[in-house]
């Protein structure tokens, strides 16, 4: 058989029958080192036993892998990223309800819980703990106990904070003298994380390969934040493109939850998993969701999915949907029946929007339209024929956001 390589001036190359080199490209073999790859037939393939991959955190983590949590500034980004981490470790649900699997130490045997290294350069080190003392209560009663603490290590800013330094190798340098294999990597954040110029396509190439040959040399899982560019609010949804170094890092990550505020409430989080592993099927990838700020306990907790993004994106007391909407729900009837009919709605629109509460047959199916825009914006539902009833979380936002206001 004959093999062309067209990189060196098309010179043949013979290889015999059995497998073997040419005595041209034996002595020319001999002379280098070999950096090709190592091949298996497909029954050594069958055979072989490699490392498992599994979910760290259902839907939005796999083992070995990068992993992304997305955002602008101001989302709650940071506090999600240690909320994952805290997860992560002590077995508690992300947000309570993103399951947690736990790890395999060096030797392969089943750890309970995670081990972690958590690296942030955003804040300083009194805030984290500010942070901390917050949460950590919470979890502590979840998992029903304090002996995870001893597998969440901290790396601790200098008085700069490192921002905007070599931290990987700092980082790796920190995994070689704690002997940190198998364990999980938090990087908050990609862009102050490094001094590389990330914006340019060679810089950024060479951070994620980086961050890659810590996952393969430490047998590492990698959560790594990000942020969103400038200026893409417009498109009033959540896409991996939005993201800073989205070509490149997209090729890179495995999973991807992005998160955003919401007009409708200071305290809700819009987030959306753009990207979503490779390790079992994602019932949510690409179905965005609400996350729900509890102020009792200094975590978000999921809520519904949501059915129109833009509404999250819309100042509220501007919309006159909304406000209809409002004026209806106002009320002790309306707020605590089960359900109610069009003719009931009715009853409570107000004067101003007459149209709605018209039952001329030119106007008849513009209350029905309404209600059913109102449906696909998650504030209410049916039962059935003309059976609607009020999703009264979704109503409640409204509330907070001031949705009543003219």
């Amino acid at each position: 058989m004959y093999f062309y390589d067209a990189l060196d001036n098309a010179e043949i190359f013979k290889v015999c029958a059995t497998g073997t080199y040419s005595a041209e490209w034996q002595e020319h073999d001999s002379n280098e080192e070999y950096e090709g790859f190592e091949t298996m037939n497909l029954t050594e393939f069958q055979a072989a036993e490699f490392e498992p991959q599994f979910p760290l955190i259902e839907d939005l983590m796999d083992k070995s892998t990068i992993s992304v949590i997305a955002g602008d500034e101001g989302t709650g980004k940071s506090w999600c990223i240690l909320a994952a981490g805290l997860s992560l470790v002590s077995g508690v649900p992300l947000f309570d309800f993103f399951k947690i699997q736990s790890g395999y130490d060096i030797e392969g045997i089943v750890m309970n819980g995670n081990k972690l290294l958590y690296c942030q350069f955003e804040d300083k080190n009194f805030n984290i703990q500010e942070r901390l003392k917050q949460m950590l209560p919470y979890y502590n009663e979840k998992a029903g106990n304090t002996d995870w603490h001893k597998n969440f290590k901290i790396c601790l800013m200098g008085e700069n904070r490192d921002i905007f330094d070599d931290n990987i190798r700092k980082i790796r340098a920190t995994m070689d003298r704690h002997a940190f294999r198998g364990g999980i990597v938090i990087i908050d954040n990609m862009y102050s994380s490094t001094d590389a110029r990330i914006s340019e396509g060679d810089e950024l190439k060479y951070y994620l390969k980086d961050l890659v040959k810590i996952c393969d040399t430490y047998d590492a899982s990698i959560l790594l934040g990000c942020h969103n560019k400038k200026g893409t609010e417009a498109i009033k949804d959540l896409i991996s493109d939005q993201i800073m170094g989205s070509s490149l890092l997209r090729n890179v990550y495995t999973n991807c939850l992005m998160i955003h505020t919401s007009s409708l409430s200071p305290n809700l989080r819009i987030a959306k998993i753009v990207k979503g592993g490779r390790t079992g099927k994602n019932e949510l990838l690409k179905k965005p969701f609400k996350l729900k700020w509890d102020d009792e306990t200094s975590t978000f907790k999921k809520g519904e999915v949501i059915f129109n993004m833009a509404a999250h994106f819309e100042t509220p007391k501007k919309s006159w949907e909304y406000r209809l909407l409002w004026e209806v729900y106002d009320n002790d009837e309306m707020q605590h029946c089960r359900e109610f009919t069009r003719e009931k709605f009715r009853e409570y629109i107000p004067d101003e929007f007459s149209d709605h509460a018209s039952t001329e047959p030119s106007k008849a199916n513009i209350l029905t339209r309404f209600l059913n825009r109102m449906k696909a914006y998650g504030f209410i539902d049916n039962r059935g024929r003309d059976k609607w009833f009020f999703i009264r979380s979704a109503m409640e936002e409204l509330e907070v956001a001031g949705a009543g206001a003219k």
